[in-house]
């Protein structure tokens, strides 16, 4: 199944913006820097109905409860999420999210982003 809203958005100040998003039946997913807007026509890919199936399972699997750091903002990113396929599973907005599985969640839409554009997935990959 398709997801009814898809976005994730990850900002790495005075560095590299990362940007995952459902639209017009198709995941976008470009790369830019702070001082350079998103692409009007950003490259995209066209997962599966059981691509998703097997998406929203490992997600779901990893038991998210996302929760603000201890420690204040200073350097580092911001991360904004909002994942609903039938019912709402993740939403929130972050800076420097640290809570358990955040990091085996960003493993895992990287893995899901591998395509020509990013072979090596959105998060590893050097345009």
């Amino acid at each position: 199944m398709k997801p009814r809203k898809f976005i994730y958005e990850e900002v790495h100040y005075f560095g590299k913006t990362y940007l995952i998003e459902w639209a017009e039946s198709r995941l976008e997913i470009q790369d830019s820097t702070p001082c350079i807007p998103y692409l009007a026509s950003p490259y995209w890919i066209k997962p599966t109905n059981e691509d998703w199936a097997k998406l929203e399972k490992a997600i779901l699997n990893l038991n998210l409860k996302p929760a603000e750091p201890e420690w204040g903002a200073n350097d580092g990113m911001e991360v904004r999420c909002w994942i609903t396929f039938k019912t709402k599973i993740l939403r929130f907005h972050i800076i420097n999210p640290d809570f358990p599985g955040f990091d085996e969640l960003r493993e895992l839409l990287n893995s899901f982003t591998i395509c020509d554009e990013y072979p090596d997935g959105l998060f590893k990959s050097n345009n």
